[in-house]
């Protein structure tokens, strides 16, 4: 995956912020490949679980995260959703909150949530799979990432100087980035350096909702993390075709 090692040490924890601001967050469909998932579920807004045949047949690259919402609003039968951001916008949308109806604001939301799927999720995934996780250490790697994640940082310290959280209000934009920034001392980063980022950070952190949310997780690249018995490994890092 372009992320990385995203997998369940990370606990998909922008989706558990969304659970702990008590939106309808879905039970994760984690399979056999995983052994560890989130078991919360809020959902006073809508009931919803995760069924492993509706997602299986449904969304085609066949891996986490992945939800199903059996009460869709169009009334529908069970609605399979996958792909972090995907499964943020959608929930977002669905419950009216963390996403504002203004075109223009709701466009800028966007443009960051792709930009953490294409820029952020992915340097900071590979530069602690390079550190803490590859057998082989590659600095050509490390520092290529390393250097890329630094400047990413320094792209949303300059946009947090003029704006308290990405977009406006806390939205799905700020839940996305968030959980991409927690490992930055084990990434190598210090967040002395980017001033405007801390203080978004911190007042992130501090949210009852980030902090029931991130109860048990640990820093997968921390380094009494990032060791791996030979399975553990196995199942993580070996790729193998859908079917």
């Amino acid at each position: 995956s372009g992320c990385g090692a995203r997998h369940d040490r990370d606990v998909n924890a922008a989706r558990n912020i969304l659970a702990a601001e008590r939106l309808p967050c879905l039970r994760p469909y984690t399979g056999t490949r995983l052994r560890s998932a989130m078991r919360r579920r809020a959902g006073h807004v809508a009931r919803a679980r995760l069924k492993k045949r509706v997602a299986l047949r449904r969304h085609e690259r066949r891996k986490i995260p992945a939800i199903v919402d059996d009460e869709p609003a169009d009334g529908g039968p069970p609605l399979p959703v996958f792909e972090s951001a995907a499964i943020l916008h959608y929930l977002a949308d669905k419950t009216g909150r963390f996403i504002p109806t203004d075109p223009r604001s709701r466009l800028e939301i966007l443009e960051w949530l792709c930009w953490q799927i294409a820029h952020l999720g992915p340097f900071a995934g590979q530069l602690g799979h390079f550190k803490a996780h590859a057998e082989e250490k590659i600095p050509y790697a490390i520092d290529r990432y390393g250097r890329e994640l630094a400047r990413l940082f320094g792209v949303l310290d300059r946009r947090l100087s003029s704006h308290e959280y990405i977009v406006g209000e806390y939205s799905i934009a700020d839940m996305a980035c968030y959980p991409w920034v927690v490992p930055y001392a084990s990434l190598g980063l210090e967040l002395g350096k980017y001033p405007h980022l801390a203080r978004w950070f911190t007042a992130i952190k501090e949210r009852p909702a980030t902090l029931r949310a991130y109860v048990g997780v640990k820093d997968p690249y921390a380094p009494e993390q990032a060791q791996m018995s030979t399975e553990e490994r196995r199942v993580l890092f070996e790729s193998k075709p859908a079917r």
